[in-house]
């Protein structure tokens, strides 16, 4: 082979080399330089400025006070300390009893239709026995359906109709009203009213309106109506109101 091709390799291989060599010392110096974090004066004056102290928390008094706060440290709720702001009362035991020389009159005692026991404590002049009982239960109580409710409506409503026809259009005002309660049992999947009361408003005759309150009260004593799927119950308020008639 000649030399002039053999020194033409020789050159060729030279070259590669360096060029290689060149190439791999420019990505030592990259890397280098991304790994480690620049030295230069922004930098490290950046990183002395940041606020490393560990963030207080309130009612802690073992962590230092924050700068610029006014909080004392160990102060659970500072905005208690606010002389403007409402504080809870005091609640003070008062011994059974207390009160009992207080009581001038014994209380007026009665029974609600539901057979349950009222005693009025009142003062004399302002007792008076409720007309209409409220209709309470229990929560998580015995609860009778929908259905059943609506018929012993149906059944007074018709009631309240036929003992309405009695009285006079003309001693009625604008707006006359039946209200009252009835108390229900059941047995053997058949439901009756065991009790009723019932009051008329907005009736001017006192006669006419007790007539028909207390006939309204008799009929409502005849209702029977099927209780399909109920069990057995002894008692149960149901409050009624109704425009009259």
């Amino acid at each position: 082979m000649p030399r002039k091709l053999l020194l033409f390799a020789a050159l060729a291989v030279i070259g590669s080399m360096l060029v290689l060599w060149l190439a791999t010392r420019g990505d030592n110096k990259t890397s280098e330089s991304a790994a480690s974090p620049s030295t230069d004066s922004t930098y490290v004056a950046d990183n002395t400025s940041r606020d490393r102290t560990r963030p207080a928390l309130a009612g802690d008094p073992t962590q230092p006070t924050q700068p610029g706060s006014t909080e004392s440290p160990g102060i659970k709720n500072p905005t208690s300390s606010d002389p403007t702001r409402p504080t809870a009362g005091t609640v003070e035991n008062v011994p059974r009893g207390t009160n009992a020389d207080s009581v001038s009159e014994p209380p007026t005692e009665y029974t609600l239709p539901d057979g349950r026991k009222v005693r009025d404590f009142r003062a004399p002049q302002n007792r008076k026995p409720l007309e209409v009982p409220p209709s309470v239960h229990a929560p998580g109580g015995r609860k009778i359906q929908p259905q059943l409710t609506g018929l012993y409506t149906d059944q007074i409503l018709k009631h309240m109709r036929e003992c309405g026809a009695a009285v006079p259009k003309d001693v009625m005002g604008p707006k006359p009203r039946l209200e009252g309660q009835i108390v229900i049992a059941i047995k053997g999947a058949e439901g009756s009213v065991t009790g009723a009361v019932f009051k008329l408003t907005d009736i001017s005759s006192e006669s006419i309106a007790e007539t028909a309150r207390q006939c309204v009260e008799q009929k409502a004593l005849t209702v029977k109506v099927p209780a399909t799927g109920e069990a057995d119950l002894d008692s149960y308020s149901i409050n009624l109101s109704f425009a009259f008639p």
